[in-house]
């Protein structure tokens, strides 16, 4: 999905992103005298329709305004 986004110059690709914020974030966290944590494994299926029970508030949340509101522009 994102080579056809990135292609369609909808927006980079997600793994394109990773370094820049690295740094940034690094920096930060240098400043702060913080430390990230280590990496670990990211599994998702967000993009694919799958999503974990966390998001069913938001998602119920977003139908509420949708229905509320409709064709509201925000």
């Amino acid at each position: 999905m994102d080579t056809y986004a990135a292609e369609a110059q909808l927006g980079p690709r997600w793994g394109d992103l990773r370094e820049p914020w690295l740094r940034e974030m690094t920096q930060i966290l240098d400043e702060t005298g913080l430390q990230a944590p280590a990496d670990a494994p990211f599994r998702s299926a967000g993009k694919t329709g799958t999503h974990s029970e966390h998001m069913g508030l938001l998602l119920a949340e977003m139908q509420h305004l949708q229905r509320a509101y409709p064709g509201g522009v925000w």
